[in-house]
């Protein structure tokens, strides 16, 4: 009863994306020896998979002896068991009564790995963000076979590309992008050759800091050259997340010309001057012309 439940599993209908996998029925039994087999129930549902081309593999693992003080605990029948196996077409492996011999190993390993290489294997890799280092369950899906294991998943560093947009000086943005974070990112810090922004605790997606690096202030600070942007995250409690410094060659451009507060009121003082200059001319030349008159 045990086999048919077991045929009747694998020959119902499939999903599309397991219709093609190889099928075994692997039976592990003692064979008792008043248990009745209804071997023609069975030969018709291998039979029927043969013609359907679509065979099931059969191996039965055979468990206990009928030598007397070998196995006296539960009765045993291996030459029922190997002979149901040859009648079904299929393979049978006596393990004995005892532990299993290097022999019997190498021939269950071989059965289980020609099923295997039957069948179409994949490799799946991925990336599984915020994944908390420890014992996990890791969950594979392939149609309606759902199959689960405990695996450790290792401690990664965080990691992130950090990003510039120099080309407005005036509205200039400073972010990063993340690749990994097993542990979340809460705020950014900036620094330029090592000397940390004043806007710190930076938040939000993409951390964006923009900065006006024509400023005055900036200028003062950042001449106009050559400078390694970096950028440091830190988690929850404050505490940097370890090998989360990444940098990234930025030029900080002198600001535009007139465009400054100085250049500005230079300009401003260079107009008043002209005004001055414009209107005491021609109050010389009206005083002049009034004389002539």
């Amino acid at each position: 009863e045990a086999m048919l439940a077991g045929l009747q599993q694998l020959t119902q209908p499939a999903d599309p994306a397991v219709a093609e996998m190889p099928r075994m029925l692997l039976v592990l039994a003692a064979g008792v020896t008043e248990q009745q087999v209804d071997v023609a129930a069975l030969q018709r549902v291998f039979s029927q998979a043969r013609a359907a081309e679509r065979p099931i593999s059969l191996v039965i693992v055979g468990f206990g002896s009928d030598f007397t003080g070998e196995f006296s605990s539960l009765p045993a029948n291996p030459d029922g068991l190997a002979t149901l196996a040859r009648v079904l077409g299929g393979q049978y492996i006596a393990m004995g009564s005892g532990l299993p011999d290097v022999r019997a190993k190498q021939r269950l390993t071989s059965q289980l790995t020609a099923l295997l290489q039957q069948g179409e294997q994949f490799q799946l890799q991925g990336t599984v963000q915020r994944a908390q280092a420890g014992d996990g369950t890791l969950t594979v899906e392939v149609g309606p076979l759902q199959v689960s294991r405990q695996v450790i998943i290792p401690t990664r560093p965080t990691s992130f590309i950090v990003a510039a947009d120099t080309s407005n000086p005036a509205q200039a943005r400073f972010s990063i992008a993340t690749q990994f974070e097993q542990t979340p990112i809460q705020t950014v810090e900036y620094a330029l050759n090592g000397t940390t922004l004043e806007q710190r605790g930076i938040s939000g997606p993409n951390f964006d800091l923009p900065v006006n690096t024509s400023a005055a202030w900036f200028q003062q600070r950042y001449p106009p050259g050559s400078y390694q942007l970096s950028a440091t995250a830190f988690d929850a409690a404050g505490q940097p997340i370890t090998n989360s410094t990444n940098t990234v060659n930025i030029t900080i451009a002198p600001p535009p010309v007139g465009t400054s507060a100085f250049d500005v009121l230079s300009a401003m003082w260079l107009l008043a001057l002209l005004l001055l200059g414009v209107v005491g001319v021609g109050g010389w030349f009206a005083v002049q012309r009034f004389r002539s008159g």
